[in-house]
């Protein structure tokens, strides 16, 4: 069941794909990607790269996307929750 809380997270999510990771499509397809809630980016290789830099830059809160796949993570202290439409 998604709450309305759970909707606007989604919202939250896909307006910052949109905006910062979306550009990143034809250079880095594959790749991860931390965003912030304020538009600060890092990218990384893996999924574990870009979340220790994510968490190293941004602390807990950022949103770490596969660039070019809409699947997502919501950085804690460790990555714990995710967010993937095709499943």
């Amino acid at each position: 069941m998604t709450t309305e809380t759970d909707k606007g997270r989604l919202t939250e999510m896909d307006c910052l794909y949109d905006q910062y990771g979306k550009p990143f499509e034809n250079t880095h397809w594959g790749q991860y990607i931390v965003i912030s809630k304020e538009g600060g980016i890092v990218i990384g290789a893996t999924m574990a790269e870009a979340a220790e830099k994510g968490v190293a830059a941004f602390g807990q809160g950022a949103y770490l996307f596969k660039i070019g796949e809409r699947f997502v993570y919501r950085q804690r202290a460790a990555v714990r929750s995710c967010y993937s439409p095709n499943r």
